[in-house]
């Protein structure tokens, strides 16, 4: 079941996030799953920038949300 604060984010996006049984007051009741970067490239740009404007508009860090992303991404063992 979608929650009523989560009516706002698009159909397409509910799989996207993961609710929150006990959220704090006043905060969303649901946070976003971070996506892989391969997932996050074959996004369309259009809905690259629909998703930062909705993790944004949620109350979430955009800036958490990009650098878990990044994280994932493998790091090169030379250090370059």
């Amino acid at each position: 079941m979608i929650s009523s604060s989560m009516s706002s984010i698009p159909d397409k996006y509910h799989n996207m996030v993961q609710a929150i049984k006990k959220a704090e007051p006043g905060k969303p009741d649901f946070a976003f799953i971070v996506p892989s970067p391969q997932f996050w490239n074959d996004l369309t740009k259009d809905e690259q920038v629909e998703l930062k404007e909705i993790v944004t508009m949620e109350a979430h860090d955009l800036e958490d949300y990009l650098y878990l992303m990044r994280k994932m991404l493998p790091r090169n063992p030379r250090g370059h």
